[in-house]
């Protein structure tokens, strides 16, 4: 796993064993993730109040075979990631540093369906 997220691009999903996981993407440097937490019934974006890059506003990088827009305080370092990722596999509180969007509503207007209820039920 951390010898992945060293590779450019990179994504990296952990699953538990709720169905909750944890996403990473990385291009160079920047580094954004994303929890999808099936106990809360959220998906939310990681960010922190003291930005780790220097340009303001919104701007994208590039994973794998898709783009991915992120504010400037959603910007991570490898390190940062590495603790996170870590935090996750072990069940442990993720770092202080790290608040969270909820971006649920944003992804169900997009058309996205989170959170399906068997047999055809809506949420």
């Amino acid at each position: 796993m951390l010898r992945a997220i060293r590779y450019n691009p990179a994504a990296c999903i952990l699953t538990d064993d709720h169905g909750s996981y944890l996403q990473v993407g990385r291009s160079g440097f920047c580094c954004g993730f994303e929890w999808h937490d099936t106990e809360s019934r959220q998906h939310r974006r990681a960010f922190q109040q003291r930005p780790v890059v220097p340009w303001p506003g919104v701007t994208r990088i590039y994973v794998l075979n898709g783009e991915l827009s992120l504010r400037q305080e959603e910007y991570f370092s490898p390190q940062q990631i590495t603790d996170v990722l870590l935090a996750f596999l072990r069940h442990q509180p993720f770092p202080n540093y790290i608040q969270w969007r909820d971006m649920t509503s944003e992804l169900n207007a997009q058309g996205c369906t989170l959170f399906a209820e068997k047999n055809g039920a809506k949420p």
